[in-house]
């Protein structure tokens, strides 16, 4: 298990840099150290990025709008970190998905061989 756990990367969900100067802390990120120290697991807190902000996906209540408003939101830095690795991404709250799918299709493309989202609460 020990040499499994070394290819596993835990990346959290980011906010746009408004809403964490707004907010003074992501959740997700929290979640994420916890998860990484508790199992042992490296996290990287800066490889993905928002790069737009959005309206938050609690204040739309329409499932497309959710899904059209997490579209093309993140990038991915230091693709060399991710390459072939299994990477745990970490959201607090889920709700139509579409920011887990997003953030997943981003790390996909910048080659992370396999992609797992774990939320905290599905809403």
């Amino acid at each position: 298990m020990e040499t499994y756990c070394q290819q596993i990367l835990v990346i959290p969900i980011p906010l746009y840099r408004r809403r964490l100067n707004w907010r003074s802390y992501n959740q997700s990120e929290l979640l994420a150290e916890e998860l990484a120290k508790e199992f042992n697991l490296k996290i990287d807190k800066n490889i993905l990025k928002r790069e737009k902000y959005q309206i938050p996906q609690a204040e739309l209540k329409d499932k497309a709008k959710r899904i059209e408003n997490s579209k093309n939101i993140f990038s991915c830095r230091e693709r060399q970190k991710i390459a072939g690795q299994t990477i745990i991404l970490v959201d607090d709250v889920a709700t139509t998905g579409s920011t887990l799918d997003e953030g997943a299709k981003v790390l996909k493309e910048s080659g992370a061989e396999k992609v797992i989202g774990l939320v905290i609460a599905k809403g």
